[in-house]
């Protein structure tokens, strides 16, 4: 595993879809400046939230969260009680991570396979630029590689002689579909109900 830079034409994509427009507007150009490209490909930032809200109701209370990064996921619940104080009877815990947004390509038998980053990628590649920095990974079978999801490629197109590239999606053989962009939103809300006993 390292961080590398190659071209990206000779990428293979098992992602049937990029976005054209993305929430990035900071694409770098062709400036010739590695530093700018380096922090679009591997961002530091860990703040990727939009807006986080409270939820009230007469029922529930919960809190809200709403981020673009697909990358948010939520870990627990974890389940602790404090013996100092009698009035509380459980605490309950859940966190929210992201995992690392790095571009990341993963080097199957004789290719590599971009695994995360497809609109930073094609992002790059309109903006001109020709290589592209990425953490390699080794990947030991194709499930490593990130390919073997129902929304993607089959592994014996990916496999093939001829796999699609990342330059596809610049050619006659993508179309365009107009779909609205998404967030993702975490919703932990905490119910009382009053039930029969």
């Amino acid at each position: 595993m390292g961080n590398q830079t190659g071209p990206d034409k000779n990428l293979v994509a098992f992602q049937p879809a990029v976005s054209t427009k993305s929430y990035h507007y900071d694409v770098p150009t062709e400036t010739n400046n590695l530093l700018d490209v380096l922090k679009f490909a591997l961002p530091l930032d860990s703040a990727p939230f939009v807006e986080d809200q409270q939820i009230r109701d007469n029922y529930f209370t919960g809190w809200q969260f709403v981020s673009r990064s697909p990358n948010i996921h939520v870990k627990g619940p974890n389940y602790t009680s404090k013996d100092d104080d009698s009035t509380v009877f459980a605490t309950v815990e859940f966190e929210l991570k992201s995992d690392p947004n790095f571009l990341y390509v993963a080097h199957f038998n004789d290719r590599y396979i971009l695994k995360n980053g497809y609109h930073r990628t094609y992002q790059l590649m309109q903006a001109g630029e020709t290589h592209v920095p990425a953490v390699v990974l080794q990947a030991d079978t194709y499930q490593d590689t990130g390919g073997d999801q129902s929304k993607f490629f089959d592994r014996d197109v990916v496999m093939g002689d001829r796999p699609p590239m990342l330059p596809d999606y610049r050619t006659p053989a993508a179309i365009d579909i107009h779909r609205r962009a998404k967030n993702r939103v975490i919703r932990i809300i905490a119910e009382t109900t009053d039930v029969f006993r």
